[in-house]
């Protein structure tokens, strides 16, 4: 059978390179020359199978794009300036100096020297007031387990 087609390779030519492939013999030429063949429209039936083969091969060596749309490019943008803003914000009103450090008995102290020293004091004062730990600790050292 030698009919040719539109890409000047005949149908014996493409039988015999078909099979080359499968046997594993092509040259990468011979696999382009077939790769040509197989994309004429006007193939007998008998070619689909190969078509389908190649078509996934030529399918697969193409980079793929990565679409990325611009809304989620601009929704991206938009959160990283968010979380930038905060975080300066955060920074700038979180910093102790020059604020109001704590509230003892309704009033604002700045002082820390005089926060630590009062809360020193009221430490000392809860653990010299109550014992009780120390009492229900004692209630235990006469049981046995």
């Amino acid at each position: 059978m030698r009919i040719k087609t539109d890409k000047n390779i005949t149908f014996d030519r493409a039988d015999e390179l078909i099979e080359k492939y499968y046997e594993g013999n092509t040259s990468c030429a011979e696999e382009n020359e077939l790769r040509i063949f197989l994309t004429n429209k006007k193939l007998p039936a008998k070619y689909d199978v190969e078509r389908a083969i190649f078509g996934y091969l030529r399918n697969n060596r193409q980079p793929a794009k990565k679409n990325i749309s611009l809304t989620l490019l601009y929704r991206s943008v938009a959160a990283a300036v968010i979380l930038l803003v905060g975080g300066i914000a955060i920074y700038k009103h979180a910093s102790p100096y020059g604020k109001t450090i704590a509230y003892i008995d309704g009033k604002k102290i700045k002082d820390v020297e005089q926060i630590k020293s009062l809360a020193s004091n009221s430490l000392y004062n809860v653990l010299s007031e109550n014992n009780l730990v120390e009492e229900q600790l004692s209630l235990f050292s006469d049981i046995e387990f």
